[in-house]
């Protein structure tokens, strides 16, 4: 069984190739270590603060709210030096374990951190010009966003240990957990409001409009097909249709951007292209029957295309516009 000396080693390594966390981090911090390192009492104070903004753990951080002020300034003091001694992400599973210990759920170390993220930036701001600035806070996050999943990490290392002790198998565990929360899923997903075609999501090209419009009634097609439940047959159907008229939609923009020199084609191409390469992997899934993918899919286009149309698909409507496509 490894020590947690190990375990906190590979975390920070499996999670720094994520975040871009390097040594060079370390080494950009060392250098402004003299201007930094006394801002470690208030972010460790306005972290504490964050973790006790929530009523269920609040009791549970204003008790001991003082030693973990200290302990997390003395934390932060690590981390802002640039000089993090070799059991510094011992230390962040020991941290993380100590919040999972009182009750604060992953969320709002999450919020802590961002919180604390925001008072560093404004910081350096006022304390270095524009570029150094922008460097250190960089290195920064990316540091302290390794840091904190390190946390999380040994807190989920934790739960599954306990569950095994329990003579619970962790896998079957999270077999049912992932049951349990598709049904939660399920159940919520009648209740999302429908996404409906507005004057917002307009792109000022008539042609367009109308097929974003039609992309639009197939997804809210393909929610009522899965808040109702319907047969899996009828579902596969409209994810067809979707797959289908997506590819269609897409060729049809390109060229008419092709047509009109729009010069923020490539970019543009290359984002249809990952939508519809992701889109083709639901599509496999669901005639293999695996899952409830209608779902899957739908929350994806949902928010990839409301974004993409809110977006890029703005920017090429006065651009078509002014060469007289309307």
């Amino acid at each position: 069984m490894k020590n947690l000396t190990e375990e906190a080693r590979e975390h920070a390594r499996a999670i720094a190739s994520m975040t871009g966390h390097t040594e060079r981090d370390w080494t950009v911090l060392s250098q402004v270590s003299g201007t930094t390192t006394k801002w470690a009492p208030r972010l460790a104070r306005d972290f504490v603060n964050a973790l006790a903004a929530n009523p269920k753990t609040a009791p549970h951080i204003k008790g001991k709210k003082d030693a973990r002020e200290s302990s997390l300034t003395n934390w932060f003091e690590q981390l802002l030096s640039g000089k993090a001694a070799p059991g510094f992400w011992s230390e962040c599973c020991m941290v993380g374990l100590a919040h999972a210990a009182a009750g604060v759920p992953p969320a709002m170390v999450l919020a802590g951190a961002r919180r604390v993220e925001e008072i560093f930036l404004v910081s350096v701001m006022a304390s270095f010009g524009p570029e150094e600035a922008m460097r250190v806070h960089t290195a920064f996050a990316r540091t302290l966003a390794t840091a904190i999943a390190v946390m999380s990490a040994a807190a989920e290392d934790a739960t599954r240990d306990t569950l095994a002790q329990m003579d619970i198998e962790p896998t079957r565990f999270q077999g049912r957990l992932r049951f349990d929360i598709q049904g939660r899923v399920r159940a919520a997903r009648a209740e999302l409001p429908r996404l409906e075609w507005d004057d917002s999501l307009s792109v000022g090209v008539t042609a367009l409009d109308d097929q974003h419009k039609q992309l639009f009634e197939l997804l809210d097609e393909l929610q009522q097909a899965t808040t109702e439940d319907r047969e899996a047959a009828l579902r596969q159907e409209i994810v067809g249709d979707l797959v289908e008229y997506t590819k269609i939609h897409f060729a049809f923009e390109e060229t008419m951007l092709s047509r009109n020199g729009f010069p923020e084609l490539e970019p543009h191409r290359a984002a249809h292209s990952k939508l519809a390469e992701q889109v083709d992997v639901y599509a496999r899934a669901a005639d293999a029957g695996a899952g409830p993918l209608g779902a899957d899919l739908y929350f994806f286009l949902r928010t990839w295309l409301n974004g993409h149309i809110r977006g890029s698909d703005r920017r090429y409507g006065p651009f078509l516009n002014q060469r007289g496509v309307s």
